[in-house]
């Protein structure tokens, strides 16, 4: 069985200020006339079509219009989950008629894990859930964590899965095997570090799956085994996935044998693109050709200058923002230099230093002589009680 792996579409995705619909409508007719190309089995969305749980009409349009395309007049069998971005509600409005036709969708938790059989292969969909989602279908277990509300609610399917099929799970959310971090450190597998703070699920039980399908995560991995993979988005949708390369994966799958992964790219229209330079050397045409891609300007000048966006724009004109690199270094190393000096300073002086800051005068010799009474004392006090619990 051939199918093509994707995830994290976000059709109305805004970078900045900037409507990324044209650029998205772009690349989806060209993935469309890929597919007819690839002619998958079967095409899989793992969850997050959508940036928003309310979508723009135009959004809707085009989510609309592309998967007609793919179900309806390619005939690829679709199976899409809802993510954390999506409404289950809308996602799950008319999934029944549109199942015949060969759109499956499940945005909304069952009470087993939805299960369709196409031609050799089961699909298990799962969308992504929180621990509350299923506390409600095991009343009587005290579920507390998400990692057991997931355990709790797939045993059943594990249990009951047919070996002799090829088994597929699409799943959305942060999922790792660890079994053993330091080999899946060394193999680039996921870490807690790469999850932030949310709650990482552990994966391995997953591992009973052929394959496995996962959406959240934007930049291509594998997550455990040989078989557990997020595809990434298709797109670049924030600066921090400016270095990244997008793709989709096309996997084939043969019982008793380890699933074949590929990965296919195809260039956006405007690319994100990050450039680092001094204001007049990203000015000059022969340094910095001029772009309609999504750029982000470091500029490494000691200084700000005046109205440089607007300069910049004039050659940039899809520009998403600047950053003075060396002044932050600047700003950070005279902060680090006045802590320094701070610590150096006694108690009095620091005051008097703290009052010529908030008040721009000098802090009066009555005021430093009152200070510097009351510090004793204070300071005699605590002398005198340490002298008195040494005693006892």
């Amino acid at each position: 069985m051939k199918l093509v792996h994707t995830a994290d579409w976000h059709i109305g995705k805004n970078l900045n200020d900037y409507s990324l619909l044209e650029d998205q409508r772009d690349w989806f007719l060209r993935f469309v006339r890929r597919l007819e190309e690839i002619r998958p089995d079967a095409l899989v969305i793992a969850g997050d079509l959508y940036d928003r749980s309310v979508p723009s009409r135009e959004a809707v349009s085009l989510c609309s219009e592309i998967l007609s395309q793919i179900v309806l007049e390619l005939g690829i069998e679709t199976f899409v989950i809802a993510g954390n971005h999506d409404s289950r509600e809308r996602l799950s409005f008319g999934s029944s008629l549109l199942e015949k036709e060969g759109l499956h969708i499940a945005g909304h938790l069952k009470e087993s894990i939805t299960k369709i059989p196409f031609r050799e292969a089961d699909f298990y969909l799962l969308p992504y859930l929180e621990a509350h989602d299923v506390r409600r279908f095991f009343p009587d277990v005290p579920i507390r964590r998400l990692e057991e509300a997931i355990n709790h609610y797939t045993k059943p399917s594990l249990e009951k899965m047919d070996k002799s099929r090829i088994n597929i799970l699409i799943a959305h959310g942060f999922f790792s095997c660890m079994e053993n971090r330091e080999s899946s450190a060394e193999n680039g597998l996921l870490s807690d570090a790469q999850v932030g703070g949310s709650e990482q699920v552990n994966a391995a039980p997953f591992l009973e799956f052929d394959y496995v399908a996962l959406g959240h995560l934007h930049s291509r991995r594998r997550a455990g085994g040989r078989q557990i993979w997020y595809s990434g988005s298709p797109l670049k949708y924030s600066i921090d996935e400016a270095h990244q390369e997008k793709s989709f994966q096309v996997v084939e799958l043969e019982k008793g044998m380890p699933p074949s992964v590929a990965w296919e790219s195809l260039p956006p229209a405007r690319d994100v693109r990050i450039l680092e330079g001094s204001f007049e050397e990203l000015m000059d045409p022969n340094q910095y050709p001029g772009s309609e891609d999504y750029i982000f300007l470091h500029l490494t000048d000691p200084a700000a200058i005046l109205n440089a966006i607007s300069h910049l724009k004039g050659r940039f004109p899809n520009c998403i923002g600047l950053k003075y690199i060396n002044q932050t270094a600047v700003r950070a190393k005279e902060l680090l230099s006045r802590k320094l000096q701070l610590r150096k300073m006694d108690p009095i002086s620091l005051f008097a230093d703290f009052y010529r800051h908030t008040t721009q005068e000098e802090l009066p010799e009555s005021d430093s002589a009152y200070l510097a009474e009351t510090l004793a004392q204070s300071e005699a006090a605590v002398d005198l009680a340490e002298e008195r619990r040494v005693l006892r």
